[in-house]
């Protein structure tokens, strides 16, 4: 199937999944949650209505981030992706006052040495494929909507989230 990307136009491969899952439609996009199964965590799918640069990034809204959703019969298809970074965080610690770490630490009593932090960073690596996320099965309407079509065949946002709030949040744009 075709993704059309803000700058291309690509064919990927598509996971396509049809069952009672949370969702809702607001004034900017369509939003899926799907949670993780044994966590707190969940994916929220964001698919902006508009193909423009510029609504896709209004889309990622506090609307669309904490939506009020429905339990709906929904056909999802989103493509296979996989989405990692890699950011080096002394200088982001240093500014919010964490800095001993990065001078000699007295570790006489437990290692008979003194330690030092050199670096530390932070490695994100999400891969989505069939077997990735797995929703919770529910069996009981908690609100009626009609059944509703998700196609991700454009740039959509990608939030992974907890109990505590946003934990990670991409963008699959190509």
């Amino acid at each position: 199937m075709p993704f059309n990307g803000f700058t291309k136009r690509s064919e990927v491969n598509m996971m396509n999944a049809k069952f009672e899952m949370d969702y809702v439609k607001t004034r900017t996009a369509q939003v899926v949650r799907l949670p993780y199964s044994n966590s707190t965590l969940s994916a929220c799918i964001i698919l902006p209505l508009s193909k423009s640069q510029k609504d896709f990034k209004d889309a990622l809204s506090l609307i669309n981030l904490q939506p009020s959703f429905c339990k709906c019969e929904t056909a999802l298809s989103l493509p296979r992706f996989t989405i990692s970074s890699s950011f080096n965080l002394e200088d982001l610690l240093q500014q919010f006052g964490v800095s001993n770490i990065f001078n000699n630490i007295d570790c006489a009593h437990t290692l008979n040495k003194q330690l030092r932090m050199q670096r530390i960073i932070q490695k994100t690596f999400i891969e989505t494929n069939e077997n990735g996320t797995e929703a919770e099965a529910v069996t009981a309407m908690l609100s009626s909507c009609s059944p509703e079509k998700v196609v991700c065949d454009r740039p959509f946002w990608f939030v992974l989230s907890g109990t505590r709030g946003v934990v990670f949040v991409s963008s699959v744009v190509e």
